[in-house]
C-alpha cells in the first residue's frame, strides 16, 4: 500500500486516553448489557405479539415481516462496519478529500443494486431463507458446495477485516491487549444473536445505528469548536498549507484539496469492486432482504444506501482533516510527531482526531462507535453463517428431515462455533503481522469471484451449471495469481508488504471481479441453459408453523405462500424497475458524473467550494442521522402500540406471579445503587467513620424498604378489609382471619412506605444544607425542610389518630369507617404533601447549577441529574391513580414499590460518581481529568542528572505533559527556585512555549544576591530567550494586566501562589489588593510581561477562626459560590491535611478551581533587619526536601542540591516520596481539579 511507505518517522509509544477498565467495561459490560436488552425485548416481542425465536422462520427470517423504516436502518447498520469510519479517515489522512469520497461512491451503489436482487429473489423464491438455498436448487450439489466456500470466504475475511481495524483502535484508546478485545468483542453479539436470532440483529442493528450517528453528528459540532481550527473556512486555510509542507504523491499539486488523485481513485476501484462481492456473496444481506416485507425491500434498501453514504464522506473528510490540521499542535496524542505509517494502517488516525478535539470524551466516543459498529456487523455475519451452518449443511447434507428444533440447535451451534473462529482466525492474521490497511485493499481477490455468477444465477435464466461452477473458481485463481504475480512483478518479492500496495491490489481485484463474468457469459453462451423459474417455487423450503402438522398441512402452507407471491407478482416486478432505475441512478451520480469530471479538470478546492462540500456533508449525515432514528418508529409504529396493549394484557393476567420478580429486581438494583454510593462516600471522605449523617439516614430508608417489599409480596396473596362489592357478602371465619392479617400488612406497609419517602427526603435536604450554607438558597432549604417535616407529622397524625377511630379498625372486618379501609382522606393528604414537596426538592438545587461559574453543558448535565426526581413524582402519581381508580385491584402495589425504588435510586445517583471516576479515570466533573498525555509512553517522568558538577539550583527533568487548558505551553526543563537564598529555595514548575529556550545563570558581578529593596524575589539573574515570540525587546514602559482570581488561606501560601504565579506567566511584578490597597509582590528581570494584576480573597473574609483550623462544611460552598471566580486555592499543610474539608463534597461535582497550591513543612517566619520587614522562606526546621510532587504526573519534580551526586540525588527524592506522598495523595485524588502541587520547603 502507498501510505505503509509514506512517511518514516519513528513511532514512540502513546499512552492511551483511556484506562484499560473503560476497555473491559465497554467490550463486557455494555456487550452484555445490550445482550440482555435485546434478549429482554425478543421475550417481550414473544409474549405480547407473538414472535417466537423458537421457531426456525423466526429465527431466520422475522417471518418475513419486518418493515421499510427497521430494514433501512438494519441495511446502514450492516454496511456501518468499523472499518468504514477507521478506513475513510484512514485514505483522508493519505489521499485528501478525494479518499472519503471515494470511500463513500464504492460503499452506497451496490447497497442500492441489491434491492434488485431482493426483489427478484421476493419475486421468484418466496420461501428462501439463503442464497445458497437458490444456487442448489439451480445447480445442485456440487454448486451449492462451490458457494458455499465462496460464501464463508467472503464472511471470513469481512469479520477479521472488522475485528483487526477494531481490536487495534480499542487497543489504542485503553491500553486493552489486542487479542483480548479480538476474543471479547464477539461474546455479547453471540449471546443475543443466539437467543433472539434475525429480529435482534434488526433491534441491535437499530440501537447501534442510532448511536453512532449521533456521535458522529456530535463530531461535526466538535471539530469546529476547536480553537485551531474554527470554521470550515480555518480548516481548509490550515490543510492548504499542509500540501505544500507535506504534498501528497499523485495528487494534483501535492494538495489535499482535490479530487484529481490518482491513489485516491486506484483504491476507489479496488474499493466498490470489493464491496459487491462483499455484499452480493454475503448471505446476511440476502437474509435481510428475506425479512424484509415485500413492500420493504426496495425502499428499505435504496434508503438505507443513500443515507449511508454521508457516512463515511462527512466522517472520513472532517476526522481526517482534523487529525492532519492539529498533527502539529500539542493537542495530538503524537505530538511532536506525526503519525507513523503502522499508525495509520492500523486505523488509528480516527482515534487521534477525535483525542485531539474532544479530549478524553472524544476517546470515549470513539471507543462506543467503534465497539457498535463491530457487535453490529459481526451478528450480521454470525447470524449469515449460522444460517448456512443449519440450512445449507446440517438439513442439506446431514438430516433432510431436521425438525424445526434441529435447524435452531444446529444454528445456535454455527453462531457459537463461528464467533470463536472468527476471533482465532484474527489473532493468527495479527501475528502475522496483518493489519487494517493490507484486508482493506486485498479483500476484493477474495470476494469478488462470486459478484457475476451470483447475480445471473438469479437474474439470467441462461447461466449453464457448468458457467456457475467453473466460472469463480477459475476468476478466483486468475485474480490470486494476478494479485501475487504484480507483487512480486513491482516490488521483486511476494511479502505481506509487497501484496498490500496499491498496484498489486487493484490488478488482482479487477482480474478476480471481472474474468468470471466474462467467462460465465462465454461458456453459458456456447451450451446456454434454459431455467424455468417455476422450480424455485415448486421447492418447499419454508418449516410449518405447527410442528406436529402432517405433510398435508404442510403442502397447504407451501401454496399458501407461492400463491400469497404470485398474486403480489405484478407489484413486485413494479418494484423492480424502480429498484434497477435507483441502482443506475446511483452508481453514475456517485461514480461517474459526480467525481470524474471533478477528477479531470484537475481542480484544486478554493475556500469557498471546500466550505460547501464539507456544509452538504455535515447537512447529509445529519439527515442521514434523523432517518435512521425516526423512520423506524414511524414505520412501526402501529406494532409498538400493539406491544402497549398486549402489555396490559399480559399484566392483567400475571400480576401476582410478576409482583415478585419486579419487587426483588427493585430491591437489588436500589441496594446496587445504594452500596457504590457508601464506597463513592467512603472513598471521598477516607474512612467509614466519617460518613455524614444522610448516609446513615439512607440505610434506615433501605431497612424500611426492605420491610415494604416484604409487605407487599405478602399483600399480593391476601385481601384485606377493603371489600370488593362484587363478591359473595358472606364471609366465613376463615376469610376474615386472612383479612385481618391482610388489613394489618396493608397499615404496616403504609408505614413503611411513607418512612421510605420522607427519609430520602431528608438525606436530599441534608445535602442540599451543606451545598448551600451560608448562600441565600439555604433558607430555602430551611423552609422546604420545615415544610416536609410538618407535612410528615400533620400526614401521620391524621393517619393514626383522625381518619379512623378508633385505631383497630384499621383491621377490623368489615370496618365500621370506610376511611379505615379505602382510606380516601389519607390517599389525597399524602397526594398533596408528598408531590408537592418532591417538587420543591427538586428545584433547590437548580439555582445553585445555573448560577455556578461552569459551562452551560455543564450545568445541564447537574440539573438533569437532580432533575431525576420527576421519576418519582410520576411513579407517586400513578400510584395514587390505580389506589384510586383500581382500589379492588393490585397495580397500586407495583406502583407503591416502584416509588420508593425510584426515590432511593434518584436521590443516591448523584452520589456515585466518585466510584465510576476510580474505577474507570475518568474525567472529573469540573473538566479535570486523571488521565495525562505523556509523549513518553510513561506514567512519570524522571530525574535526571547532566554530569557531577552543575551550575547551583539548576536541574533537568523529562517533562511531561501539560494539562488541559494549557494547549500552547509545556513544562520547561529547568526548575528555578522562588526566593534564591543560599541553599534554600522553593522549586517551581516553569510553564514555557515548546520552541522557547530559556537559559538563567547569576548575573554578571552578582551571586545571586538579594536586592534592597522591599520585594522578595531575587534581581540577580540574567535571561538569555531563543526563538518564538519571546524573541523580541521588552518595552518596559508597557504593561499588560492579566486578572487571575485566586483564594488563599494565609500570608505564607499567598506568597507561594503569587510567586508560582508570576514564574508561569512571566511577569515583571505581580500586583494584588490586600485590604482595599493594590501591593506590588516581586520583580524580576526574567519576565515578558510587564505586570500581572492578581484578584484574591482571603478565607479571612469567609472564616473568622485561625487560619489554619480544619474547614467547615461552608467554607467550600462560599470559596466556590463567592468571589471573583475562583479558579487557584493556596492552602497550607494543615488546612490540606483537614479530613472533614467539605471541599471533597463540591469539588466532585462543580468547582472552577483549576490548581491548588500546597505548603508543606515549617511555616515562614517574619525576620527584622535594620531598614525593613522581608518576608523570608527558611529551611531550618523542615524535612529538607525542595520537592514538586505533582499529582497530573504521579511524579516529583527536584531541583538538585548543591554538589550532590546523581545517587544521591535519586536517594533524596526517594526519602522525601513518602514523606509528601502521605500527605497529598488521597485527598488531591479525591478533588478531582485540573492539577495539585505539594510544595516542600
Amino acid at each position: 500500500m502507498t501510505f505503509r511507505a509514506e512517511r518514516g518517522v519513528s513511532q514512540d509509544a502513546v499512552s492511551p486516553p483511556l484506562p484499560q477498565a473503560a476497555g473491559y467495561a465497554v467490550v463486557i459490560g455494555v456487550g452484555f448489557l445490550i445482550a440482555l436488552v435485546m434478549m429482554a425485548l425478543t421475550r417481550l416481542l414473544k409474549r405480547t405479539v407473538g414472535e417466537d425465536n423458537k421457531t426456525t422462520e423466526m429465527f431466520m427470517t422475522a417471518n418475513r415481516s419486518v418493515g421499510t423504516g427497521l430494514t433501512a436502518s438494519a441495511v446502514v447498520s450492516s454496511w456501518l462496519w468499523s472499518t468504514a469510519m477507521l478506513g475513510s479517515t484512514l485514505v483522508g489522512y493519505n489521499f485528501g478529500v478525494a479518499g472519503p469520497f471515494w470511500f463513500a461512491a464504492g460503499c452506497s451503489p451496490m447497497i442500492v443494486f441489491f434491492a434488485v436482487l431482493g426483489i427478484a429473489c421476493k419475486m421468484r423464491v418466496p420461501e428462501a431463507h439463503t442464497l445458497l438455498e437458490i444456487v442448489r436448487i439451480r445447480y445442485g450439489k456440487l454448486g451449492h458446495v462451490v458457494w458455499i466456500v465462496l460464501c464463508l470466504i467472503n464472511n471470513i475475511i469481512a469479520i477479521a477485516n472488522m475485528l483487526l481495524g477494531a481490536s487495534s483502535a480499542i487497543a489504542a484508546l485503553t491500553g486493552m491487549h489486542v487479542i483480548a478485545a479480538t476474543f471479547l468483542l464477539p461474546v455479547g453479539v453471540v449471546l443475543y444473536t443466539f437467543v433472539g436470532g434475525i429480529k435482534a440483529t434488526f433491534l441491535t442493528d437499530y440501537m447501534h445505528t442510532v448511536c453512532i450517528t449521533i456521535i458522529i453528528c456530535f463530531f461535526t459540532v466538535k471539530t469546529f469548536v476547536v480553537p485551531e481550527i474554527g470554521s470550515p473556512a480555518g480548516l481548509y486555510d490550515i490543510i492548504e498549507k499542509l500540501g505544500q509542507l507535506h504534498p501528497v504523491a499523485g495528487n494534483e499539486d501535492g494538495s489535499y484539496l482535490t479530487m484529481t488523485s490518482k491513489n485516491a481513485i486506484l483504491f476507489g476501484i479496488i474499493h466498490i469492486l470489493a464491496n459487491f462481492g462483499l455484499v452480493i456473496m454475503d448471505t446476511g444481506f440476502f437474509s435481510k432482504a428475506f425479512s424484509a416485507a415485500p413492500h420493504a425491500v426496495v425502499p428499505g434498501y435504496i434508503v438505507g444506501g443513500i443515507a449511508y453514504f454521508a457516512i463515511p464522506w462527512c466522517l472520513g473528510t472532517l476526522m481526517s482533516f482534523s487529525a492532519l490540521a492539529l498533527e502539529g499542535t500539542d493537542r495530538f496524542p503524537t505530538f511532536p510527531r506525526r503519525m507513523s505509517p503502522v499508525e495509520v494502517s492500523n486505523g488509528l488516525v480516527l482515534p487521534y482526531a477525535a483525542v485531539a478535539i474532544a479530549g478524553q470524551g472524544g476517546a470515549v466516543a470513539v471507543l462506543l462507535i467503534v465497539f457498535m459498529a463491530v457487535t453490529s456487523t459481526i451478528s450480521a455475519q454470525v447470524i449469515a453463517v449460522s444460517s448456512i451452518i443449519s440450512f445449507d449443511i446440517y438439513r442439506q447434507y446431514f438430516n433432510r428431515q431436521a425438525s424445526d428444533r434441529d435447524a435452531i440447535r444446529w444454528s445456535h451451534i454455527g453462531v457459537v462455533a463461528f464467533g470463536i473462529f472468527s476471533a482465532a482466525f484474527s489473532t493468527a492474521l495479527y501475528y502475522g503481522k496483518v493489519d487494517l490497511g493490507w484486508t482493506l485493499y486485498m479483500l476484493g481477490v477474495l470476494t469478488c469471484p462470486g459478484i457475476f455468477p451470483t447475480i445471473f444465477t438469479i437474474l439470467w435464466k441462461k447461466q449453464s451449471k457448468a458457467a456457475a461452477i467453473i466460472s469463480p473458481l477459475l476468476g478466483m485463481a486468475i485474480g490470486i495469481a494476478v494479485w501475487l504475480g504484480s507483487a512480486s512483478a513491482l516490488y521483486g518479492e511476494v511479502s505481506v508488504a509487497s501484496t498490500g500496495q496499491t498496484l498489486p491490489c487493484v490488478y488482482g481485484t479487477v482480474a478476480s471481479a471481472l474474468s468470471p463474468g466474462l467467462l460465465s457469459i462465454v461458456i453459458s453462451v456456447a451450451r446456454p441453459a434454459h431455467f424455468d423459474w417455476a422450480e424455485f417455487r415448486n421447492e418447499r423450503l419454508a418449516f410449518n408453523k405447527n410442528p406436529g402438522a402432517d405433510s398435508d398441512e404442510e403442502l397447504k402452507t407451501h401454496e399458501e405462500n407461492v400463491q400469497r407471491y404470485a398474486d403480489d407478482k405484478i407489484r413486485l416486478k413494479r418494484w423492480g424497475r424502480i429498484a434497477a432505475i435507483w441502482a443506475a441512478a446511483t452508481f453514475f451520480g456517485h461514480w461517474v458524473v459526480w467525481p470524474l469530471p471533478m477528477y479531470a479538470a484537475k481542480y484544486v478546492f478554493e475556500r469557498g467550494f471546500f466550505v460547501a462540500w464539507v456544509s452538504v456533508a455535515i447537512v447529509w449525515v445529519w439527515g442521514t442521522m434523523l432517518v435512521v432514528s425516526l423512520y423506524p418508529i414511524a414505520d412501526g409504529w402501529s406494532q409498538i402500540r400493539q406491544v402497549y396493549r398486549a402489555l396490559g394484557r399480559v399484566g392483567r393476567k400475571s400480576n401476582m406471579s410478576s409482583l415478585a420478580a419486579e419487587s426483588w429486581t427493585w430491591y437489588g438494583l436500589t441496594w446496587l445503587v445504594v452500596v457504590i454510593r457508601m464506597v463513592s462516600q467512603i472513598l471521598l471522605r477516607g474512612s467509614v467513620k466519617k460518613l455524614k449523617p444522610d448516609d446513615g439516614l439512607m440505610l434506615f430508608a433501605m431497612a424500611t424498604d426492605t420491610v415494604l417489599i416484604v409487605c407487599m409480596n405478602i399483600i399480593s396473596h391476601t385481601n384485606s378489609n377493603l371489600i370488593d362489592p362484587n363478591e359473595p357478602a358472606t364471609l366465613t371465619p376463615e376469610d376474615i382471619k386472612q383479612r385481618v392479617f391482610g388489613s394489618k400488612m396493608v397499615l404496616v406497609s403504609e408505614q413503611m412506605q411513607i418512612l421510605t419517602i420522607w427519609t430520602v427526603k431528608a438525606c436530599l435536604l441534608l445535602m442540599y444544607h451543606r451545598l448551600t450554607l451560608s448562600l441565600k438558597g439555604n433558607l430555602i432549604v430551611k423552609i422546604v425542610a420545615g415544610y416536609v417535616a410538618v407535612g410528615f407529622v400533620v400526614m401521620e397524625v391524621l393517619y393514626l389518630g383522625v381518619w379512623c377511630r378508633p385505631f383497630s379498625q384499621y383491621w377490623a372486618v368489615p370496618p365500621d369507617n370506610p376511611q379505615c379501609s379505602a382510606a380516601t382522606n389519607h390517599l389525597i393528604t399524602n397526594a398533596v404533601l408528598n408531590i408537592s414537596s418532591d417538587l420543591m426538592i427538586i428545584m433547590i438545587p437548580m439555582p445553585i447549577f445555573l448560577q455556578s461559574r461552569i459551562s452551560l453543558k455543564k450545568k445541564i448535565v447537574l440539573c438533569t441529574v437532580f432533575a431525576l426526581g420527576g421519576f418519582t413524582i410520576l411513579s407517586a402519581i400513578l400510584n395514587k391513580y390505580y389506589s384510586f381508580s383500581e382500589p379492588y385491584g393490585s397495580a397500586w402495589t407495583f406502583w407503591y414499590i416502584r416509588e420508593s425504588s425510584t426515590a432511593i435510586i434518584v436521590a443516591n445517583l448523584p452520589l456515585t460518581w466518585t466510584l465510576f471516576r476510580r474505577m474507570f479515570n475518568l474525567r472529573s466533573f469540573n473538566g479535570g481529568s486523571d488521565y495525562s498525555k505523556t509523549r513518553s509512553g510513561h506514567p512519570t517522568s524522571t530525574v535526571r542528572s547532566q554530569g557531577q558538577r552543575r551550575n547551583p539550583g539548576r536541574s533537568y527533568i523529562s517533562a511531561g505533559e501539560g494539562r488541559d487548558g494549557m494547549h500552547d505551553l509545556g513544562p520547561a526543563e529547568s526548575q528555578e527556585q522562588i526566593n534564591k537564598d543560599d541553599d534554600y529555595g522553593i522549586s517551581l514548575k516553569i510553564y514555557q512555549r515548546r520552541d522557547v529556550q530559556v537559559k538563567s545563570e547569576p548575573a554578571a558581578g552578582t551571586s545571586g544576591s538579594k536586592s534592597e529593596s522591599n520585594e522578595s524575589l531575587p534581581e540577580g539573574l540574567t535571561t538569555t530567550i531563543k526563538g518564538g515570540h519571546r524573541d523580541s525587546t521588552r518595552d518596559v514602559e508597557t504593561s499588560v494586566h492579566v486578572r487571575i482570581p485566586l483564594l488563599y488561606v494565609n500570608r505564607e501560601a499567598r506568597d507561594v501562589a503569587l510567586a508560582w504565579i508570576q514564574r508561569e506567566a512571566k511577569a515583571t511584578e505581580v500586583r494584588y489588593r490586600e485590604d482595599g490597597t493594590d501591593r506590588v509582590f516581586g520583580r524580576t528581570f526574567e519576565a515578558q510581561r510587564d505586570a500581572l494584576y492578581v484578584e484574591t480573597e482571603t478565607l479571612n473574609d469567609f472564616y473568622s477562626e485561625p487560619y489554619d483550623r480544619l474547614f467547615e462544611p461552608d467554607l467550600a460552598q462560599r470559596m466556590v459560590s463567592s468571589g471573583p471566580g475562583i479558579t487557584r486555592l493556596a492552602v497550607s499543610e494543615s488546612t490540606f491535611r483537614s479530613e472533614n474539608s467539605a471541599l471533597t463534597d463540591m469539588f466532585d461535582w462543580y468547582s472552577g478551581v483549576a490548581e491548588i497550591f500546597v505548603v508543606v513543612g515549617t511555616q515562614p517566619r517574619w525576620e527584622h533587619n535594620s531598614r525593613k520587614v522581608q518576608r523570608r522562606w527558611t529551611l531550618k526546621d523542615a524535612p529538607g526536601c525542595p520537592l514538586v510532587w505533582n499529582l497530573a504526573q504521579q511524579s516529583f519534580e527536584a531541583p538538585s542540591p548543591e554538589s550532590s551526586s546523581p545517587e544521591s540525588n535519586t536517594w533524596m527524592a526517594d526519602v522525601c516520596r513518602g514523606w509528601t506522598e502521605r500527605l497529598v495523595w488521597h485527598q488531591v485524588e479525591t478533588l478531582g481539579v485540573r492539577k495539585a502541587y505539594a510544595v516542600a520547603h
